[in-house]
């Protein structure tokens, strides 16, 4: 790509700004306040991109899947060897992408089980009729077939992540509105638990990572049970030595109206466990 000098780099961001606020309110498209960190004339070409899906977009119809790859042909699975069946999934997945689409399944699911979905159900989903060169349509196998058990130890680890290392006003995001404990199995307000996590946090300078290690998890219908081998270090200040702390926590979680599952009780080593 050509470089821009002084000049043509400050025309072009001012076109950038004017492309941005056509956007917004030809679209109600949305961006970060203040300079992008992107060059110029990249950022040109993604808002021309987003432009282009927008239009496009905008009068879209609705087809299938199959419609939209050009309606080929794929070997059924009970033909296909299993000593083939990964091989042959490859090719899928690689036409797919020449087409614009991603396949993937977050949580592992066979190369079995992915052939199937995708010859036998996924050709048939519909999707919007928008081809832009670079944009991929991305789809999750999870999206159509939910996995309780992987998003409820995905949910219970972003909790106690985001409890050690990030802020606190994320890991808040995570706890249920109604029905919450405290670590003693006492009812307790939503924002009181909130208010505990802030209270920690403030009182460390930082922490190191921690380890998280999954050691059970148990469902039962809405509810769910995770058990974590848990280990961290925390640092007050610059004078007092480093607090370490290590133990099982267990975290009880609901499902959310939202999607996901919300931690209504948490107990963790070091935290709230005294």
């Amino acid at each position: 790509m050509t470089e821009l000098n002084s000049e043509e780099e400050h025309d072009q961001r001012l076109h950038n700004q004017l492309k941005k606020m056509e956007l917004a309110a030809k679209y109600g498209a949305y961006f970060n306040d203040g300079e992008s960190d992107i060059p110029v004339n990249i950022e040109a070409q993604w808002l021309k991109n987003i432009e282009e899906f927008e239009k496009q977009f905008e009068n879209c119809r609705r087809i299938k899947i199959r419609e939209f790859i050009g309606n080929p042909t794929f070997k059924p699975l009970n033909e296909i060897p299993s000593e083939e069946i990964e091989n042959e999934l490859i090719d899928i997945l690689d036409f797919f992408e020449l087409h614009s689409i991603v396949v993937e399944s977050v949580a592992g699911v066979s190369d079995q089980e992915l052939y199937r979905f995708i010859t036998e159900e996924f050709m048939d989903v519909e999707t919007d009729y928008v081809r832009i060169e670079g944009m991929m349509h991305h789809f999750i196998y999870e999206e159509f077939h939910p996995n309780d058990e992987y998003d409820v130890k995905n949910d219970a680890e972003d909790f106690l992540s985001s409890l050690f290392w990030l802020e606190a006003d994320l890991v808040s995001h995570h706890v249920a509105k109604e029905g919450v404990l405290d670590a003693n199995g006492k009812p307790i307000s939503n924002q009181k638990m909130k208010k505990a996590i802030t209270d920690f946090r403030l009182s460390f300078k930082s922490f190191k990572r921690p380890m998280l290690e999954i050691i059970s998890c148990k469902l039962a219908g809405e509810q769910a049970e995770v058990s974590i081998q848990t280990e961290w270090t925390g640092i007050m200040d610059d004078k007092s030595p480093p607090i370490h702390k290590s133990g099982i926590g267990n975290l009880k979680l609901v499902r959310s109206p939202y999607g996901g599952w919300d931690v209504y009780q948490a107990i963790v080593p070091g935290w709230n466990d005294a």
